[in-house]
């Protein structure tokens, strides 16, 4: 699997590529339609590579009140995450709109749990 990093303020997370995608995917969803935030997280997926998921925290979370919000989108995506159980079934990976990833079965939920404690740990 290949890995992203994501930088914010002075600090840097590393991502497995996959878990970092579904995550952003749910958020993106999570956000609404017509958002900022929004578009510039499915805008990061779109234009992504292999080991490179272009995410400007810092022109994102420029506001407190953004880095707020980026925050609690992500605490409710967790309770998404976590209500699923110990996976996410591959139905439910498919209809997040990640471009040219073809999801063939289930992943397990505590992947996204974790990239979702780090992107917290990182903006927080």
């Amino acid at each position: 699997m290949t890995r992203s990093q994501l930088h914010y303020a002075d600090r840097v997370e590393t991502f497995e590529d996959t878990d970092l995608l579904v995550v952003l995917g749910m958020l993106a969803s999570e956000l609404g339609e017509r958002d900022a935030m929004q578009a510039a997280i499915r805008e990061a997926i779109e234009h992504r590579a292999p080991g490179f998921v272009p995410l400007d925290l810092e022109a994102l979370l420029s506001t407190r009140s953004a880095a707020h919000r980026f925050v609690r989108a992500l605490e409710s995506v967790e309770g998404r995450v976590a209500a699923l159980g110990p996976v996410i079934p591959v139905e439910h990976l498919r209809t997040l709109g990640i471009p040219d990833v073809e999801f063939t079965g289930d992943l397990p939920a505590r992947y996204c749990l974790d990239a979702i404690a780090r992107l917290r740990r990182l903006v927080g």
